[in-house]
């Protein structure tokens, strides 16, 4: 059996890295984890390969944050059209403080979120869309 010991990262298709860097780094708060030192050649060789054999679009950029001991990698992807903002759907939560200031927070970023009645010693949940329709849950713990 494998024994799994936590998650490294969660990995996420982007259009924009200007726009996603803007929404997950000032709105949310999290940090930027710089990209590892990799040899240039090795990588695209591995990236060609992957393109090929995966028929997928090469990505074009991306980048990195750190949400607590976990990272969030975000891919930027030609032709990336993802647009769910469902909670029963592929999505990633992240931990917030302060669930009334999160949600002041983005009342006043003009961002539409779906909250979820207030479930008594279980925390408090809300989704909202990124700029690319990747759906993100900010929830607090209690």
């Amino acid at each position: 059996m494998i024994k799994t010991r936590g998650v490294s990262h969660i990995a996420i298709r982007i259009s924009d890295v200007a726009r996603a860097s803007e929404f997950y780094g000032k709105l949310l708060g999290l940090e930027v984890v710089p990209f590892p030192t990799m040899d240039r050649d090795k990588a695209a060789k591995f990236r060609d390969e992957v393109v090929s054999s995966k028929k997928v679009a090469a990505p074009t950029g991306g980048i990195w944050f750190a949400a607590g001991s976990t990272q969030l990698h975000l891919i930027a992807s030609p032709g990336h059209t993802e647009r769910t903002g469902s909670p029963f759907g592929p999505h990633l939560a992240l931990v917030v403080e302060d669930f009334e200031q999160t949600r002041r927070a983005l009342k006043e970023a003009g961002i539409e979120f779906l909250e979820a009645p207030a479930q008594q010693g279980r925390g408090r949940q809300m989704w909202i869309s990124d700029p690319d329709g990747n759906t993100v849950e900010l929830t607090t713990e209690q």
